[in-house]
């Protein structure tokens, strides 16, 4: 179960993507998307516990936030959807409810 909320988190956070892509002009293939458990938040930084490991990624100005007004709302323990740049060393997208409500 916990493998397919992953695969819709990853589908969901590429449909937004893909928006914010068309509004930034960054190609999507150029991102990756996961989905995990926050072990670790700051201003500058989120880590995520997922299905292959943790991951960490730099938040800056240009993150953007769906179902969430920044930081401030990300919660450790929660259940996140993180799109990001190729290297997976900065969070292009942050879905700040995971799995759907």
């Amino acid at each position: 179960m916990k493998t397919i909320k992953s695969l819709l988190a990853v589908a969901l956070v590429a449909v937004s993507a893909s928006y914010v892509s068309a509004q930034e002009s960054s190609p999507v293939e150029d991102t990756k998307a996961f989905a995990g458990e926050v072990t670790a938040i700051s201003e500058t930084s989120v880590s995520v516990k997922t299905d292959v490991g943790d991951k960490t990624v730099a938040i800056d100005t240009g993150t953007s936030f769906v179902d969430a007004t920044g930081v401030a709302d990300i919660k450790v323990g929660q259940q996140i959807a993180i799109r990001s740049d190729a290297a997976e060393t900065k969070a292009i997208l942050i879905r700040g409810k995971w799995p759907m409500e």
